[in-house]
């Protein structure tokens, strides 16, 4: 088992994705970026065990942050995983909510 620190960046801008992805290398992480759900499913399904991290843009081009946010919540081993939400959507005070 590797003791190297992972992050999952969930992001489809490019410009955000690098710097993201640099602030994690500095703090000694590495980073894995996704900015769609093509490659993203074989991750959330098993491969999530092997982050510590995620970074999550709620508005993506083919699946949302919401439902990639369900889904990482709806495994119990997961639950406490720490998800940062990026996003420059106005979210609701409900959104807000669900969110934490």
């Amino acid at each position: 088992m590797s003791t190297e620190k992972r992050v999952l960046i969930i992001e489809d801008d490019p410009i955000v994705q690098k710097l993201v992805a640099k602030l994690v290398e500095r703090r000694g992480a590495k980073a894995s970026v996704h900015g769609n759900a093509l490659n993203l499913s074989p991750i959330l399904k098993d491969g999530l065990n092997e982050f510590k991290l995620v970074f999550l843009d709620l508005i993506l081009p083919d699946i949302t942050g919401w439902e990639i946010l369900q889904t990482i919540r709806s495994k119990p081993e997961f639950q406490n995983l720490p998800v940062i939400v990026l996003t420059g959507a106005i979210l609701s005070p409900d959104e807000k909510k669900s969110i934490l």
